[in-house]
Order: structure tokens, then sequence, then C-alpha cells
């Protein structure tokens, strides 16, 4: 089964990170080169 999605819009401390990127497949808006090309390639998602 494949894990739910969700949108980082900024930098969390690594204790959050960890449990985050175990239970979910994470998006880093704040990481992105080009947001809002990010942005609508997640949209259509």
């Amino acid at each position: 089964m494949s894990k739910p999605h969700i949108l980082q819009v900024g930098p969390y401390p690594e204790w959050d990170e960890v449990p985050l990127n175990e239970a979910f497949t994470v998006h880093r808006y704040f990481d992105a080169a080009d947001k809002e090309a990010s942005s609508r390639k997640l949209a259509r998602a």
C-alpha cells in the first residue's frame, strides 16, 4: 500500500522529519527549485 502524500511548506526539526518520512511521501515545497511548476505537478496528482 502506498503512503499518503503531504506537502511540507517549511523545514522541520530532525525528530519530526524522521516519522513524517516513514509515514508519508513528503513533498518539500521549500526545497523545490521551481515552486510554481512543483505546485502544478502536485495539484494534478
